[in-house]
């Protein structure tokens, strides 16, 4: 990122960011639109579409696409692919080759110059004027806008530390879930066992009931076959009796 430290206004810097992280700031945007920019620091005739805006002293620039979220969301983003300070810097119209509404950005501290290019001329005028403007700052603004460059990029960290706890604290819940799951499934897998074995603990009651009904069954019948042998063993006996007294 563009950094001011004292005695020293260095280039631009390249910011190319992984994430997108935006943050919403009241701090009001000054311009905002795509225009076209050759490439910094070295001669070039290629051209690209960037998205710029232009925030207190400071030129940011990003992926055209980032004007579609700004658009709709309204957020600025905290990463933008370069920032270019404006203090002390001097902006000009120019016409180039296929681009007659070019602007040209340089400073004694710069390697060559910043050549941006508007679609228009009412578009170049509005612009140039907006630059120029924000152009004429003291070094004091120049390291108020870098303080708030670097308050824009601690926030941004405190956003992913708080993604990061948000991200932690989601995955121990899910772990906690997942074992509450298994033991939930392992005690329905035991109460099937136990209602398993339940219904054959039932079966074995029912068999033996039915043979204790049997034995009884079966009991009754040689209590009863006991009693007519008595009763034979009775009459017999009589009948013995009898015989004998007859023989005397």
């Amino acid at each position: 990122m563009f950094s001011s430290r004292p005695l020293s206004l260095p280039h631009w810097t390249s910011m190319d960011q992984a994430d997108s992280d935006v943050l919403d700031i009241s701090t009001k945007v000054q311009l905002h639109g795509v225009l076209w920019k050759k490439p910094f620091g070295r001669p070039s005739t290629k051209w690209s579409r960037r998205f710029f805006m232009i925030k207190e002293s400071f030129l940011l620039y990003y992926a055209e696409n980032e004007k579609r979220n700004f658009d709709t969301n309204r957020y600025f983003n905290i990463h933008p692919k370069g920032v270019i300070p404006l203090g002390g810097c001097v902006v000009s119209s120019k016409e180039e080759q296929g681009m007659p509404f070019a602007m040209t950005i340089t400073h004694e501290d710069f390697t060559g110059n910043v050549v941006l290019a508007a679609e228009s001329e009412a578009e170049q005028a509005q612009w140039l004027e907006l630059l120029q403007e924000s152009g004429k700052v003291t070094w004091k603004n120049a390291q108020l806008g870098e303080a708030m460059i670097e308050s824009l990029e601690a926030q941004g960290l405190q956003l992913a530390k708080e993604k990061q706890e948000y991200v932690d604290k989601l995955m121990e819940e899910t772990e906690e879930l997942c074992l509450q799951r298994e033991q939930k499934e392992e005690l329905e897998r035991l109460n099937q066992v136990l209602e398993e074995e339940k219904q054959r603990f039932e079966e074995v009651v029912v068999e033996l009931k039915m043979e204790q009904e049997q034995i009884k069954v079966e009991l009754d019948g040689t209590a009863h076959s006991l009693k007519g042998v008595e009763t034979e063993k009775k009459e017999l006996h009589s009948l013995t009796t009898l015989l004998q007294k007859s023989l005397e």
